[in-house]
């Protein structure tokens, strides 16, 4: 999380990395500390044990982290109390996690580990087999994370690494490695955040306008959708913002968070205020049909777990998993659940 005052992580490259690292401050009972809204019931939720949470949800499973007695970051399955560790060694989180199917149409997770914090590896998890392999796209020289499956297709990011020694060479850029086939260039320079499915790439850059201005930089946030085979993308939304050179602090609206699932692309808007002298912060999680024929919509923020902290500068929207009509959201005490299936956007 930065210190600027942004509701969302920070955008990898990859110090950064995929996806955020949030500390969470407190882990404690929801019950007694949240009022259940006038016109419905407070969403569900969940709190693993650990300092760094991921998670991820997809292939009708949810898969997140908690710390074991040594102060190992594990994967767990499930939500609640009755998750369970999935059995297989400490994970590094700073290459994200992700939930998805297989070649077979199965539940697989991939995440991967960073061995003495250099150079990161992808695995992946067949729930089916209980049985974890190291992908082949992993290169002993190079260092790869952010990966995201489906269908048992693997998208994924690398670093450049430059050597007078070929074998020791890294291209940068965001790669494709489908079964049978091999690796694949999408892009030379990763975008800010993406998603799979199917054969369509979501995508979030960020577009910074030179302004001369040398009080703000101008921030534009696109969410677009494309071929993974390649053409035209499609503008699913837009916002803009501004980053304050004097404080670093955030003012507008940005985007973040992408995720697509069931034909639709989702993400969280934040918008930052300051005209009452401090930062008070609206998210809300949108959605929209991937064809771009149509408006976005808005979650209903009654019972939601993250709205009106006023205290601490508004909602607390920090992270999003979705799963066909399952939608999973991080706010400052784990994990929450929206309730209602399919979640009431309007």
């Amino acid at each position: 999380m930065t210190t600027r005052g942004r509701n969302f992580p920070p955008r990898p490259g990859f110090a950064g990395h995929m996806r955020r690292a949030f500390r969470i401050a407190v882990l404690v009972s929801l019950l007694g500390s949240l009022a259940a809204p006038a016109n419905g019931a407070v969403d569900e939720s969940f709190s693993p044990d650990g300092v760094d949470l991921f998670f991820a949800a997809g292939g009708g499973r949810i898969l997140s982290t908690f710390d074991d007695p040594a102060g190992r970051t594990r994967l767990q399955e499930g939500f609640g109390p009755g998750a369970k560790a999935l059995g297989v060694r400490p994970v590094s989180t700073r290459v994200g996690i992700d939930i998805g199917t297989d070649a077979a149409g199965r539940a697989a997770a991939v995440y991967g580990r960073c061995p003495r914090g250099r150079r990161c590896d992808l695995y992946a998890f067949n729930f089916a087999e209980r049985r974890e392999r190291q992908l082949g796209v992993s290169r002993r020289a190079c260092s790869e994370v952010g990966p995201r499956i489906d269908r048992g297709v693997v998208v994924f990011q690398r670093f450049l690494r430059r050597s007078a020694k070929r074998s020791l060479r890294c291209r940068r850029g965001l790669f494709e490695k489908r079964p049978g086939q091999r690796l694949r260039l999408l892009a030379r320079r990763a975008p800010d955040d993406y998603d799979l499915e199917g054969d369509l790439l979501a995508f979030q850059r960020t577009l910074t306008p030179a302004t001369g201005d040398l009080d703000d930089e101008q921030n534009l946030d696109e969410i677009r959708v494309v071929p993974t085979a390649g053409g035209r993308s499609r503008l699913i939304a837009r916002a803009e913002g501004v980053v304050r050179n004097d404080d670093g602090a955030f003012e507008g609206t940005f985007l973040s968070n992408l995720r697509l699932s069931g034909g639709f692309v989702h993400w969280i808007r934040s918008v930052e205020d300051f005209t009452t002298g401090d930062r008070i912060t609206t998210a809300d999680v949108l959605h929209a049909s991937v064809r771009g024929d149509g408006p976005s919509t808005t979650l209903d923020r009654d019972g939601r777990l993250y709205t009106d902290d006023r205290a601490n500068g508004g909602d607390q929207l920090f992270g999003l998993a979705v799963d066909g009509d399952r939608l999973l959201y991080e706010f400052p005490r784990g994990i929450g659940e929206v309730g209602t299936k399919p979640p009431p956007f309007r």
